[in-house]
């Protein structure tokens, strides 16, 4: 009787895990592009949602098979890799407790996940240094905007009761409120600058070509 409800217990996530690894893999297939093959996606948040949630293990899991699309939409394997270490970090940090999952995935794009980008793109696809820098920036800053609106939704909607967790919901203090909005107001500069950059550079080609 002992062993079933534990078997119980550590399955209990399975269902609502794969609806969040569902969601992840939808809101990478629903990508928006930018220019040269680089689009934003959105997958990071579900299982950034679910790390939170449901520990390590089941976001890793949420993780791959949301990030599974990048090869389809990539043609290559290295951002599977690339998302799942941004995974293992953040449910790392979570263990140890640490709460503020910006600023820890923050830490995750400036240590390992920019350095993982200029590995795989520059190293392994012998990409140029130009086109590995804006690939970089466009994935740090997409997933500090996908950690972002996680830890919103994680902030201020109900997703412990929605999901039946059974964990106390926890309630965003003034300083958490007040980082999010900082955040904020300076990602939006920083994505305006990609898009500039972008739609400059796209420009100079057309002229080029004419």
């Amino acid at each position: 009787m002992k062993t079933a409800s534990i078997k119980s217990s550590v399955f209990a996530p399975l269902f609502p895990a794969a609806g969040l690894a569902l969601l992840g893999y939808a809101g990478n297939y629903l990508s928006m592009p930018v220019a040269y093959g680089v689009s934003f996606i959105f997958g990071s948040i579900f299982s950034i949602i679910a790390i939170r949630l449901y520990g390590l293990r089941w976001g890793t899991a949420v993780a791959l098979v949301a990030s599974s699309y990048t090869l389809l939409l990539w043609n290559h394997p290295y951002a599977i890799i690339i998302f799942a270490a941004e995974a293992v970090w953040i449910g790392l940090a979570l263990s140890r407790g640490r709460t503020n999952i910006l600023l820890i995935d923050s830490l995750y794009w400036l240590c390992l996940g920019v350095p993982l980008v200029a590995l795989f793109y520059f190293g392994v696809m012998g990409l140029g240094f130009q086109s590995t820098l804006i690939i970089a920036l466009k994935q740090s800053i997409n997933g500090i905007i996908n950690a972002l609106v996680a830890s919103l939704i994680l902030s201020c909607l109900p997703v412990d009761r929605w999901l039946r967790t059974g964990k106390e919901p926890v309630r965003p203090t003034f300083a958490t409120i007040l980082f999010h909005l900082t955040s904020t107001s300076l990602m939006l500069p920083a994505i305006g600058i990609l898009f500039y950059y972008n739609h400059r550079d796209l420009t100079l080609d057309r002229k080029s070509v004419v």
